[in-house]
């Protein structure tokens, strides 16, 4: 293809993404509200404070989920821009890269919203004790479980930045056994961004998992050397 035609290749793909975007954001705004009631059920009654906020709210939510819903055409929209440069031996990793890329995504997203957004937020509104008592804006409310939630999803996707790393020459698994303590290290404080609360249960709670999946990529990295 001439440049142009790239352009023009490209110009369809993210056409055809934005119409997923809008096709499930569409349908779940209809289930915003339950979607809302389900993701405030840590803290209880939140509020809003303007008129326009709380459909804002429920549009936001609503596009929020129908990105998520359509990441995996998303993504097979960004393959199909990428596939006709790649050579055969790269095309044969193409499905296992897409599978991954969305199924470590939503699990990291679902064991943050599932089980560490309860824990989490409740660890946090008990700071309050019986002289605060928290009055919850619902647009800051729901900055702060995109914040986090959002964090552990990417975290996830270790393996795969450790997949394309390695096939690229830049990372092996010697190097990262040899890193390990370092990693620990900024795992530990990569979870204490994600999770702002000075207990050290939750943050252990929340880098477990990262740690995990740091060995699970030692092991990528081993398997797909150069």
């Amino acid at each position: 293809m001439t440049f142009w035609e790239h352009l023009e290749e490209l110009r369809r793909r993210i056409i055809y993404s934005i119409v997923y975007i809008l096709i499930f954001s569409s349908v779940l705004y209809y289930f915003s509200t339950n979607i809302i009631e389900y993701l405030t059920e840590p803290v209880g009654k939140t509020y809003f404070f303007s008129p326009t906020e709380a459909i804002f709210i429920r549009i936001k939510v609503a596009i929020a989920s129908g990105i998520l819903a359509a990441l995996p055409f998303i993504l097979h929209q960004i393959w199909l821009f990428l596939v006709p440069a790649l050579e055969k031996g790269e095309k044969k990793y193409g499905f296992w890269i897409l599978f991954f890329t969305v199924f470590l995504f939503y699990s990291g997203f679902g064991i943050s919203i599932y089980i560490f957004l309860p824990y989490i937020t409740r660890m946090l509104l008990s700071f309050g004790g019986d002289v605060m008592s928290p009055i919850m804006g619902i647009t800051k409310y729901l900055g702060y479980v995109l914040w986090m939630s959002g964090g552990i999803a990417l975290s996830f996707e270790m393996p795969v930045v450790v997949f394309f790393l390695t096939k690229l020459g830049i990372l092996s698994a010697r190097d990262l056994l040899s890193k390990w303590k370092y990693v620990l290290v900024i795992i530990l404080f990569i979870s204490a961004v994600i999770t702002p609360t000075i207990d050290m249960i939750t943050q252990v709670l929340v880098a477990s998992p990262m740690f995990f999946l740091y060995l699970i990529s030692t092991f990528v990295a081993f398997i797909f050397r150069k």
